[in-house]
């Protein structure tokens, strides 16, 4: 049985919209964040289970339907922890945790609307051999995401 989620925007305060599918995968969907940027689209990250491994995903909300899913994380590990933010700039970044290189560590790329969820190249927050594990994420200033 596939495992879906959906999200909904309010169109006012009194109701809701109609409800967008983010994934069907068959695989376990889990740690939903969202953030809004700054054109109104909504940008959702998740942990989620494809291929053996658990990986972090991104899709982008598009009119009426989301993008089909990205794959954010990298590592051939499993990775979790998935943490969003959006700056009024129009910048949304994805933080995450991973063991890729068998210590605890965080990661974070950029993600901009290229025709789907296209992202930068990923961005070595905290990875080192030392314990780096549940960044946050936010922003701080009108022109940049920030990771703490």
């Amino acid at each position: 049985m596939a495992i879906s989620r959906f999200c909904a925007r309010y169109v006012t305060e009194a109701r809701a919209s109609d409800e967008i599918r983010i994934t069907s995968d068959g695989g376990a969907d889990l740690n939903p964040v969202a953030a809004t940027d700054s054109a109104g689209r909504v940008w959702v990250a998740w942990q989620g289970f494809r291929k053996g491994n658990l990986e972090v995903l991104a899709a982008v909300e598009q009119g009426d339907r989301m993008s089909e899913e990205a794959v954010v994380s990298f590592s051939a590990t499993s990775d979790w922890d998935p943490a969003i933010a959006a700056a009024p700039n129009g910048e949304v970044a994805i933080s995450w945790d991973t063991y890729d290189k068998g210590a605890y560590d965080v990661y974070a790329r950029r993600a901009h609307l290229d025709g789907g969820t296209a992202l930068d190249d990923p961005i070595p927050v905290a990875a080192s051999l030392n314990f780096g594990a549940s960044g946050s994420i936010g922003n701080a200033s009108a022109s940049a995401v920030d990771c703490i």
